[in-house]
């Protein structure tokens, strides 16, 4: 099997093992669930920002112990194809993620998109951080990987492939990947002033826009908020990710954390992050 190489082991995430799974040890935990968790909503930046958020949210998906993990991130334009992970396996330090074939030969079968395969594809950051995760919790899960564009027809596309992932005999869970507001002059977005001014107006407020709609899993709201208030870089996914976890069974979205990379460092510019659970 071929294998796709992890790019960002050692700089976005530790490289070896051992250093990945002291990270998870130390990391936050939720395991306060009353129901079945079907997915969630994850940020992607480097572990020292945002894997803390990622973690909790991926650790309370692992606890339903599915066997398919659909992911959906990718930083895409309206005008892009969905981009979907063909064949192979995924390099992780915990080992391989094998990718879960039959379902992009269901895709296929009704939608156009361009085929990624293990030495032919697009870096890409907003699934890869994700995959030490999933292989460390999930270890004998096969995944189905790809990027939805910001438009409708992503809602749609998650929506199929959660059918078919059920219609195929799998337990999946899906995880859309997203980071929220890039405020400050190196985003070119700053509506509240300095970094140290707008913060809590913008995670109470800005975030707290498409939290709310996250939550009432609303994908039209989230498309159309991002475009407004950009404060989701990859909506896309959330759509199809929303699409996916209803056809799985979710009915509402629950905020189980929040982090900021003006926590960690403050800076003229800072980035918001969610951990959202599809119940």
């Amino acid at each position: 099997m071929d294998i796709r190489k992890a790019l960002l082991r050692g700089t976005w995430y530790p490289d070896s093992k051992e250093e990945c799974e002291a990270f998870i040890s130390s990391g936050k935990k939720y395991k306060n669930i009353s129901n079945k968790i079907y997915g969630g909503i994850v940020p992607h930046a480097g572990w020292f920002f945002s894997g803390e958020t990622a973690l909790a949210v991926i650790e309370a998906v692992s606890l339903m112990k599915p066997d398919l993990v659909i992911v959906f991130g990718m930083h895409m334009s309206e005008h892009q194809k969905i981009r979907i992970m063909a064949k192979g396996a995924y390099e992780t330090p915990f080992g391989t993620l094998p990718v879960f074939e039959e379902l992009v030969e269901k895709a296929s079968a009704v939608f156009d998109f361009e085929p990624e395969f293990p030495n032919d594809f697009e870096p890409d950051n907003t699934i890869e951080v994700q995959l030490p995760f999933i292989k460390y919790f999930m270890k004998d899960a096969k995944v189905f990987c790809c990027g939805l564009p910001p438009v409708e027809s992503s809602y749609d596309f998650g929506y199929f492939i959660g059918k078919k992932a059920i219609e195929l005999g799998r337990n999946p869970v899906v995880i859309g990947s997203t980071d929220l507001t890039h405020y400050g002059p190196s985003y070119g977005f700053m509506p509240y002033g300095n970094a140290e001014q707008a913060y809590e107006k913008v995670k109470k407020e800005n975030d707290g826009k498409i939290i709310e709609l996250m939550e009432k899993m609303d994908h039209k709201g989230v498309l159309e908020d991002s475009k407004k208030y950009l404060n989701a870089c990859c909506s896309g996914a959330v759509a199809g990710a929303i699409g996916c976890a209803k056809a799985l069974g979710a009915k509402k979205g629950e905020l189980i954390d929040y982090s900021n990379s003006y926590e960690k460092r403050k800076a003229d510019s800072f980035v918001g992050y969610a951990g959202i659970c599809f119940e």
